[in-house]
């Protein structure tokens, strides 16, 4: 691939979204020919936006066998710092590439369908592809600042996007939450790169790990810098403590919510921590809190998805929960089984969206909740029975592609980390419980629909039906890209070693993985497959008593965070606000311009206008004046 192509790949999305900005912007001028021109053509131009550099990914994968183009070119400078724009396509950015282009061109066409006639239909379609063209620029970024730039250009996209319907007070305060809690992992971000660049000289990654491999960094910030650009990665994949964000992000439109949590910013910190592992592989400690933040998050997230009740919710923690296994591989020193994970869970998570979309979208409904609908396998078989194939990835089960990628991070585990894979295990047993939990209720059983009669529902037109298909294929077939008996091509794209060479992958622990899984579905068809699933879950819900209410309400994190951090900060920036500045500073202002006034006002009196009075003064001075000469003298 030449060097022109490496730039068109994320510019012909941005060129995309500058010019739906700009319809957007425009729209309510045109007249109604006009209008229908543009919305006739907005989403395919958009697909078109995201389609380019798929291909080109796909020839830097065919081509270049991962050791791409790379361009660089001076940007400007400020004192000792110059600041190169730099895009480079090796094997792990050609990876991500795939993946970011890939699914962001399927939801794309999904939304096609799922926002035809919604209010805002140019304007959505253009902070889609500013969002997909922001994280296209974070995985080809060769440097810290480009790469910082483009991940808050990610958070800002991702604000307008969750907040899309901002009439609603949940998606604008979602909006906000998920921007502001993102920030905090951020401000560690940035202070790493502050104290690369101070010890260091340099933000170029080649120049950074290489100086850091030489000891430039010093003892203490070889740790610290990465622990900071972890603080990043916690934030923007949603791990603890961070994560109360990316369940909120739900209210967002569906397809949002596939890009989001399948390919693009959630994946941006695992991304980033396998981007600059080996400043990682300097820090031991720093990669044991990073294994250990995963794996508890993959729990505790596991545990809370199994008693929601709404679809998407349902997912969003299933989402935060395979983060953490990705994390977990990460800080367990093996990213190229991460990275495997990141790239098959990308496709299957983003068919349970886009199915839960196809569903919300036949419902008419802005959510909908486990208890509201059931048994529409008969009038929606194609999002039915892809949404089974994606359940059947997502739960380990072989040949589905999420079993090659865990199975490689369970074998990664297995030798140093023998506590760490003992929690994964039961994390992926929860996983295979909950997912077919939400299946055989939502799409098995008898027929049902709260909101009305459950006729209404049918399958989802062409253009959504496509996304769907093609991503149950993928939930199929993702998983041989990096499997043993085929040498681990996709690890060897990314030139990073598997965590199990072939011939040294552990039967017994291939068996336990799987037949969890497979506890895990039984376990959810004799509770919810019968007749009466609701009153299975209502029985469900009473045996476990008070650790059903601890997982139903996620931890209750967020009111220890409403009361401990939000709470305080709130009440200090009142009283800094009314009792400080009202009342002191703005109090002190006031009342010396009062004061003024007064004086004024006093001494005003004295300028009446008239000459007797002012005869008078004089003349009664001049009596006081001559008193006062004559006391002294």
């Amino acid at each position: 691939m030449s060097d022109a192509l490496l730039v068109l790949m994320p510019f012909t999305t941005l060129g995309v979204a500058v010019v739906l900005l700009l319809a957007a912007a425009l729209h309510t001028r045109l007249g109604p020919d006009y209008r229908a021109f543009v919305d006739r053509w907005t989403g395919p131009l958009s697909v078109f936006g995201v389609g380019v550099p798929f291909l080109l990914a796909l020839v830097g994968v065919f081509s270049d066998g991962g050791s791409g183009p790379r361009v660089e070119a001076l940007w400007f400078s400020v004192g000792d710092l110059d600041v190169f724009f730099g895009l480079r396509l090796d094997g792990l950015a050609t990876v991500m590439a795939v993946v970011v282009a890939g699914v962001s061109v399927l939801v794309h066409l999904f939304s096609i369908g799922y926002m035809k006639g919604e209010h805002g239909y140019v304007l959505y379609f253009a902070e889609l592809s500013l969002f997909s063209a922001a994280m296209l620029l974070l995985v080809l970024a060769s440097n810290f600042f480009l790469l910082f730039m483009a991940w808050e250009l990610v958070g800002a996209t991702s604000y307008l996007l969750i907040s899309f319907y901002y009439h609603r007070p949940a998606a604008a305060s979602a909006g906000k939450k998920a921007f502001l809690t993102t920030r905090l992992g951020d401000l560690g971000f940035l202070i790493a790169i502050f104290a690369i660049f101070f010890h260091l000289g340099t933000l170029r990654f080649d120049e950074v790990f290489a100086a850091a491999e030489a000891g430039m960094l010093g003892a203490g910030w070889e740790v610290a810098v990465p622990l900071l650009i972890f603080a990043g990665a916690v934030g923007k994949s949603a791990q603890l403590p961070l994560s109360v964000w990316l369940p909120d992000a739900m209210e967002g439109p569906t397809p949002v919510s596939a890009l989001i949590h399948a390919a693009t910013m959630v994946a941006a910190g695992v991304y980033l921590v396998a981007r600059t592992f080996p400043l990682f592989e300097l820090a031991p400690a720093a990669l044991t809190v990073v294994a250990w933040v995963g794996a508890l998050t993959a729990l505790v997230a596991a545990t809370i998805a199994v008693s929601q009740r709404d679809i998407k919710r349902v997912l969003a923690y299933s989402t935060i929960s395979q983060l953490g296994f990705m994390v977990t591989a990460l800080g367990a020193g093996v990213p190229e089984a991460g990275m495997f994970h990141l790239f098959t869970h990308a496709w299957f998570k983003a068919l349970l969206f886009l199915g839960a979309g196809s569903v919300i979208h036949a419902s008419g409904l802005h959510a909908v909740s486990i208890d509201d609908v059931g048994g529409l396998v008969k009038r929606m078989p194609i999002t039915a029975w892809t949404f089974v194939l994606a359940g059947l990835a997502l739960a380990g089960i072989p040949p589905f592609a999420g079993f090659w990628s865990k199975e490689e991070i369970f074998s990664g585990l297995l030798a140093e980390e023998p506590v760490l894979l003992g929690i994964l295990l039961v994390a992926s047993f929860l996983t295979a419980f909950y997912i077919f939990r939400l299946i055989f209720l939502v799409f098995f059983g008898p027929e049902r629909f709260a909101h009305g009669e459950v006729s209404r529902f049918h399958e989802s037109p062409t253009v959504m039906g496509i996304p769907l298909l093609v991503l149950g294929a993928m939930s199929v077939l993702a998983g041989f890209a990096g499997v043993s008996f085929l040498g681990f091509p996709l690890q060897g794209l990314m030139d990073l070693e598997p965590a199990a060479e072939e011939g040294h992958v552990t039967l017994w622990l291939l068996a336990l993985a799987s037949g969890l899984g497979v506890a895990g579905i039984a376990l959810a068809w004799w509770q919810y497959g019968g007749d009466r699933p609701l009153e299975a879950d209502v029985a469900l819900r009473r045996n476990l008593g008070p650790l059903y209410q601890v997982s139903e309400n996620a931890y209750y994190l967020d009111p220890i965070y409403n009361r401990t951090l939000i709470g305080p900060f709130l009440s200090a920036a009142g009283f800094l606000a009314f009792s400080i500045d009202n009342g002191l500073i703005d109090g002190a202002v006031n009342g010396l311009a009062r004061l003024t006034q007064g004086l004024g006002a006093l001494f005003r009196r004295a300028q009446t206008g008239l000459v007797r009075d002012y005869v008078t003064g004089m003349a009664v001075g001049s009596i006081i004046l001559a008193a006062v000469l004559w006391r002294v003298l």
